[in-house]
């Protein structure tokens, strides 16, 4: 399994390693870190990601910045963040779990057994979809959507 840990602040991106590692073992094939939605970004664009965890405030930027870049991938969302007002947003689009800072091993592994128990999970009824006009990216519920139709390479 190959991770992604979005974080800035370097003891908090070390002990999340370190759980992960107790937590996941030799399930990870990689695991990687990165302090900033630049660094994410472009990180999610050039290796393939199963499972990212994302802090919402990266040296002052919004970490939802990288879920809205986020939509076409196929990854699992996992957020860690001490702004737990947020977490109604975070699950808006769609993550799979928000914890809040400080986080317990406890608490952290709930979330990723979670992940573990979703994986292979085909069924899972879509519920957003994310439509780019104009440079800016829209989530739609697919419960308003009436019709689809492709132009060209659109």
């Amino acid at each position: 399994m190959n991770l992604l840990l979005t974080e800035d602040e370097a003891s908090v991106a070390r002990r999340l390693e370190r759980l992960l590692r107790k937590i996941l073992g030799n399930r990870i094939t990689t695991l990687s870190l990165v302090p900033s939605v630049a660094a994410a970004r472009h990180y999610l664009q050039h290796h393939p990601v199963d499972l990212l965890f994302l802090d919402l405030n990266l040296n002052g930027e919004d970490g939802f910045t990288v879920l809205h870049h986020l939509l076409a991938e196929s990854c699992d969302v996992i957020v860690v963040s001490a702004y737990g007002e947020r977490a109604l947003e975070a699950f808006e689009y769609g993550v799979l779990d928000f914890v809040p800072k400080p986080f317990s091993e406890e608490r952290l592994r709930q979330a990723v057994d979670r992940f573990l128990d979703g994986q292979g999970e085909t069924d899972r009824p879509l519920r957003k979809i994310a439509v780019k006009r104009r440079g800016r990216v829209t989530l739609l519920d697919v419960t308003h959507i009436v019709m689809i139709q492709g132009a060209d390479i659109y």
